[in-house]
Parts: structure tokens; C-alpha cells; sequence
């Protein structure tokens, strides 16, 4: 059985929107300035992070694999030239990006597997999901398999 692997990559600004508007809901509230990188935290960071909400009933419902990291973002405010390091759960910068995407109209298949993952100047919320082709009913296997 094949499967489709769709990513949506957010920039910078919308991740920082997005995670502005939830964390309105939890007064969960993010340093001043724009968002300048985004990286897993070390071993070392994962005990100090915010946003340790509970997004059970979201993430059954959108099919999201729970992260144990933690995200370091770092917040650059140009009104003094301070660079802030800010640590959030995975967990909730995830919840953040679905709930944009539902405010946005951006269709996400409430069946794929949901994972995040962070490129050089992104974050982005990978899907996957198995597809059936015409008649097939159980996914194929080798014949000594057991």
C-alpha cells in the first residue's frame, strides 16, 4: 500500500502568529519581538520549558504523535537588540500549527499521522497517511512472513 507524505512548512512569522493566538487561550504569552530560529532542545533543556497544556482531545482527533522534546526558540527584539531563547513544549508549538491551520481553511486529512519537524528557516508539520489502491483490502506481505 503506498503512502502520501505532505508537508506544510510555516515561515517564521506565521509559526510566531500561530503560537501567539494559542497561547491566548492557555495566557501562555511569548517574549516581544520576531521569531529568529527554531532547533530541538538538548537533553539538558527539557526540563525548563512552558506550555505543558493538555492537547489529548486535539491531538486523537487530528492523529498527532506526541513529541517528548521540547522546541528552543529564539526571539530577536529590535527596539533594544536583545536575542531571547524561550523554550516550548514540541507538544504545543504542534497544537499551535493546527489550530492556525483550522483558523486559515488549510485542510489537514484528520486521518494522517501528524509529526513536526523544523528545517533551517521553518517549522513544518509533516503528514503521512496509507492510500488503498482499487481492491486492495489488507496491505500486502511476504509469503514467509509470519
Amino acid at each position: 500500500m503506498p503512502n502520501e507524505i505532505r508537508r506544510l512548512a510555516f515561515s517564521y512569522a506565521e509559526t510566531l502568529s500561530a503560537l501567539r493566538s494559542y497561547g491566548e487561550r492557555f495566557q501562555v504569552k511569548m517574549p516581544k519581538g520576531s521569531l529568529l530560529h527554531a532547533r530541538f532542545a538538548a537533553v539538558d533543556e527539557e526540563k525548563e520549558a512552558t506550555g505543558h497544556q493538555d492537547h489529548k482531545a486535539l491531538f486523537k482527533a487530528y492523529n498527532v504523535r506526541q513529541n517528548r522534546s521540547n522546541l528552543v526558540l529564539t526571539f530577536y527584539n529590535d527596539k533594544d537588540d536583545s536575542h531571547t531563547p524561550y523554550i516550548l513544549t514540541a507538544d504545543f508549538v504542534t497544537a499551535a500549527l493546527i489550530q492556525y491551520c483550522l483558523g486559515e481553511d488549510i485542510m489537514l486529512p484528520k486521518s494522517a499521522r501528524k509529526t513536526l519537524d523544523i528545517t533551517d528557516f521553518q517549522l513544518c508539520l509533516d503528514m503521512e497517511m496509507d492510500i488503498r489502491t482499487q481492491g486492495q483490502e489488507t496491505p500486502l506481505v511476504f509469503a514467509d512472513e509470519d
